[in-house]
């Protein structure tokens, strides 16, 4: 008899200076707060996140369980929790002194709506 059921998967790697320029097509599910990590404890965006490649969108990659930190980051994606896809190109603003720039999303282009645009017509017939 075949089971019906799957453990669960873990939680997709997400680095932002992996993908730093990349167009991205997120879909944010949760905020996290206090998460252990290296650095101490953080809070974070739990998402989906497509790298969509622009080149050839039916190779785009996705990260499910995907975990974006990142103060500036945060603020454009926790209002948008449970409210669909945000779409920007990852980059790294001003950083203020003593500190690392932070990561935030650049507002689309109408060229970049058309492309995520492609990616999820890719998509369609699976959802």
């Amino acid at each position: 008899m075949t089971d019906a059921f799957s453990a669960p998967a873990a939680g997709g790697r997400f680095s932002a200076k992996d993908h730093n320029g990349r167009l991205l097509l997120i879909t944010p599910n949760e905020y996290k707060t206090e998460i252990s990590t290296t650095f101490g404890t953080k809070d974070a965006i739990d998402a989906r996140v497509v790298i969509i490649d622009e080149k050839a969108v039916g190779e785009s990659e996705e990260i499910d369980g995907a975990l974006l930190f990142g103060g500036v980051l945060i603020g454009q994606l926790k209002s948008k929790i449970g409210k669909g896809l945000v779409l920007g190109r990852l980059e790294q603003g001003t950083a203020k002194p003593g500190q690392q720039p932070p990561w935030r999303l650049a507002d689309p282009t109408d060229v970049e709506k058309d492309v995520a645009r492609a990616y999820l017509a890719t998509k369609a017939p699976q959802l």
